[in-house]
């Protein structure tokens, strides 16, 4: 059985299954759905807050108001720039565009996801919705933090399956991530001596997850109880063979690499500390050399990541395999 993420919900509003035409429109006016998703939301908000302290908004984006960044402010004006933006391509007002997102089908898929992964992996793992903030500038849209090592494993940037340009273009955006030695995410978390720490993570490996139409007008019912059915434990199996899958072409140049990763960084923070002698504390890491080993050093942290990322992937894999029905 796999965690109770929402009450009792009306079953009956699921019976009849629409064609994908229909489907698409009653997402996006069927507040059914919605309602369902974000009362498991909630309830999945209030247990993590209760188990680690205040973290998650009700619809389980992080709450930035629980960092101590100087610059929040400015944050908060990117994002509200930028839903301003969104909205006046749509002849809407912000208000007007952040009631109407929640209809949208990308909206449901990355609160569908979330619950489907903590549904699983709730015990193991803390499951988040990124800040806006890092949704907007960032690009990730899901964090996920292994609280055995105690590392933030993956940002994961939600996908629909509905063409090969979708495809194509989201390896695009991962390569682009890769290329800068994995995500940053300002509003991130690590997990250290049993206590949720707040703070900026950066070389984070990302992966996305798809999800056609078909999957999600099976995966809405069944995420109404709280047994795990054959659905979920399906389309869980297909995403962490998607990720090994990523692992194997989009990370290839980075895993089973022969160096020893621990050895490097240890090289690397001495090689740092004669820079800063040579060339000055203050102005170091604005050189040329500077840069270099910036880069090195966010390369060498990302594969030491993509090692934690293999070890969740392997639990992930052996949760799921207890939890099959």
């Amino acid at each position: 059985m796999g965690l109770k993420i929402v009450g009792n919900i009306d079953l009956s509003q699921f019976d009849k299954k629409p064609s994908k035409l229909e489907l698409r429109a009653d997402l996006e006016a069927k507040e059914g759905y919605n309602d369902m998703l974000d009362s498991g939301l909630k309830n999945m908000a209030a247990a993590t807050n209760n188990r680690f302290g205040h973290f998650l908004k009700s619809d389980v984006s992080i709450d930035t108001a629980e960092y101590k960044f100087p610059n929040k402010e400015t944050d908060q004006k990117f994002v509200e720039e930028k839903e301003r933006v969104f909205a006046a391509e749509r002849n809407m007002t912000r208000e007007e565009w952040l009631i109407d997102r929640e209809k949208a089908r990308g909206i449901i898929t990355e609160k569908v996801l979330t619950l489907l992964f903590y549904k699983f992996f709730g015990e193991d793992f803390i499951i988040a919705r990124t800040a806006a903030y890092d949704d907007y500038c960032h690009g990730v849209d899901m964090m996920i933090i292994n609280l055995e090592t105690g590392a933030p494993i993956c940002g994961v940037d939600e996908m629909g399956a509905d063409d090969a340009y979708s495809y194509y273009r989201k390896g695009q955006k991962i390569y682009d991530i890769i290329g800068h030695n994995g995500a940053y995410v300002k509003y991130g978390a690590t997990f250290r001596n049993g206590e949720l720490q707040k703070k900026a993570i950066k070389n984070v490996p990302a992966f996305f997850m798809s999800l056609d139409e078909a999957d999600l007008e099976k995966l809405l019912p069944a995420l109404a109880t709280t047994e795990v059915s054959e659905v979920e434990s399906s389309i869980i199996q297909r995403i962490l063979s998607s990720f090994d899958g990523q692992m194997a072409t989009l990370y290839k140049g980075h895993v089973n690499v022969k160096e020893n990763l621990f050895a490097s960084r240890n090289s690397l923070l001495s090689e740092q500390e004669e820079l800063k002698e040579t060339l000055g504390e203050e102005v170091w890491s604005q050189t040329e050399e500077g840069l270099n080993w910036k880069a090195r050093m966010g390369q060498n942290n990302m594969r030491l990541n993509l090692l934690n990322f293999k070890k969740s992937l392997q639990k992930m894999k052996e949760t799921h395999q207890k939890l099959k029905p």
